[in-house]
């Protein structure tokens, strides 16, 4: 596929701390700890090697979890390599979303797979292990349930309440099926089912469907799934969410920051960021001032604070962390040097670095994911019949529109020349006017605006008319946008990878990576040649 790259800026689809963010800007300096550059890694490297890591008990948390699957070599020795102290991480993250959900799904994980290859050139005396951290613990169905393909929106309804990651499949086996039968013939919807199969039609939990998903399509690179929801993960975070619950230390700390952040806090602090998760819900755990009863929101449990640090302490797993906690969680956990996440997981993950001077755990690289496009044969040729260029399609698609019957009418439909005129004419009508009687003058500026109203109504109309005449290109045009931006907005905030996956196949895979520019994001976009 052909490759360009355009700037973030370009698309007119990213917020102002996005665009801040990688271009250096001061006013965002204060809010984390290291320049993304490749220049800032010894010194995270040397940093992160003073914090104590049960490495061991690391990796026998992961080969457990990985029980039960066919585990691939570069899989296997990633994860047994967490047991040296050379060994280091770079992570993404993700809630567990129904096959995948959006594309950036991959392209995240494109993106940090692709880092870790660099830095295991430009460092050759360490070892870097690409990581994809399962958000399984978040509740928020809603967003994770469906997935839009084969322009159809996929929706798993169900019962089922608290951690989404614990989910059984069973109630999903329906949805699973009629995917399956939309698959195809193809080349690679034989190897799509497969995979499909084993991961949703086998047992088990959303999580481990989400895990085998990825191990399938991004095994053979290494990459190492990581899943919190866990009695030893919790071990290690214990004596922070004790912390929490005794102490509320998040809250005033991520205050402090936001009313020093010069943008829109992206996440708000609790007085206890934790939850008490059970197989009955995921529920915001409260206390009373002094922090000697707590309570279960919407359930009848309540404890002391002798019971509840000793649940803390025996049930580690019962207590989940929220957005402002989790992000200390991954790094106490792991030998991470580096984040990527998106544009509203940057912003948020900034807002919580005195969380991390506090506990005393290093703070990562922030690096903002890549971002990608696809454009198939089919559009590319109505592409560039219509004789446009990219930058072109990611304008207001009204006003594209209007540029575009502009360009390629034979009339000059912007009446420029004729406005100017009618504006040296009020002009003179105004002095004349004075002359007269100087109360005048609102009443031929009344008459003159009345005049120029006319001019643009005439303006629309002569639009509007060779619009009608364009109406076969119009629709390719609009074709083109819908395609492109579902739903008006980014493509891979919306598709999901299957119908790319059964067109290219694993190369969908290597493109990413291989595309990928970390740690100096882009936007790319990647385009099928015409056949």
């Amino acid at each position: 596929m052909q490759h360009q790259v355009i700037p973030f800026d370009t698309t007119k689809r990213f917020s102002k701390i996005v665009t801040d963010y990688i271009s250096g800007a001061d006013a965002l300096k204060p809010f984390y700890a290291w320049s993304p550059e490749f220049a800032s890694f010894p010194a995270i490297i040397e940093g992160k090697s003073k914090e104590s890591i049960d490495r061991k008990a690391l990796v026998t948390m992961l080969r457990k979890q990985y029980a039960g699957i066919n585990i691939i070599d570069a899989v296997a020795n990633n994860i047994n390599a967490f047991a040296k102290e050379n060994t280091f991480c770079v992570v993404t993250a993700h809630q567990v979303n129904l096959f995948t959900g959006p594309l950036y799904y991959l392209i995240k994980t494109a993106s940090t797979i692709q880092l870790c290859n660099t830095l295991n050139k430009q460092f050759p005396n360490f070892r870097f292990v690409p990581v994809f951290w399962q958000g399984s613990e978040d509740h928020d169905f809603a967003e994770i349930n469906h997935a839009h393909i084969f322009n159809k929106t996929f929706t798993w309804e169900t019962d089922q309440r608290g951690a989404t990651g614990r989910f059984s499949l069973k109630d999903a086996q329906p949805l699973v099926q009629e995917l399956l039968s939309m698959l195809g013939d193809g080349p690679y919807a034989k190897e799509m089912h497969h995979i499909l199969s084993d991961a949703y039609l086998n047992g088990g939990t959303l999580a481990d469907a989400g895990r085998k998903m990825l191990n399938a399509l991004f095994g053979k690179y290494g990459l190492v799934v990581v899943n919190g929801d866990d009695h030893y993960a919790k071990t290690v975070f214990a004596n922070i969410m004790e912390d929490e619950l005794l102490n509320s230390s998040s809250v005033s700390l991520v205050n402090k920051t936001i009313t020093q952040f010069p943008y829109e806090a992206q996440a708000h602090p609790r007085d206890i960021n934790l939850f008490y998760l059970d197989n009955h819900g995921r529920n915001r755990i409260i206390a009373d001032e002094q922090h000697q009863m707590f309570m279960v929101k919407d359930t009848d449990i309540t404890m002391t604070r002798e019971e509840i640090t000793y649940q803390l302490r025996k049930f580690p797993e019962r207590f989940s962390p929220n957005v402002i906690l989790r992000p200390v969680f991954q790094q106490k956990l792991l030998p991470s040097i580096a984040f990527i996440g998106g544009g509203g997981e940057i912003a948020y993950w900034m807002q919580l670095k005195s969380v991390f001077e506090y506990h005393q755990v290093q703070y990562p690289m922030l690096l903002l994911r890549d971002s990608f496009m696809f454009i198939d044969h089919a559009t590319n040729k109505k592409i560039q019949k219509l004789q446009l260029n990219i930058t072109d399609l990611f304008e207001d698609a009204s006003g594209l529109t209007a540029e575009y019957v502009r360009r390629n009418s034979g009339i000059a439909l912007q009446l420029d020349a004729e406005k100017a005129v009618l504006a040296k004419m009020i002009e003179g009508l105004k002095e004349k006017a004075k002359l007269i009687d100087s109360s005048l003058d609102s009443a031929v500026m009344a008459e003159g605006q009345a005049m120029l109203n006319s001019l643009h109504k005439l303006e629309s109309k002569l639009l509007k008319a060779e619009k009608g005449k364009m109406e076969v290109q119009l629709n390719q045009l609009n074709g083109i946008l819908n395609k492109l931006f579902p739903s008006g907005g980014l493509q891979e905030r919306y598709d999901n990878m299957i119908p790319w996956y059964l067109r290219f196949g694993p190369s969908l895979i290597e493109d990413l990576i291989a595309n990928s520019c970390q740690p100096a994001a882009a936007f790319h976009i990647l385009t099928e040649e015409m056949a």
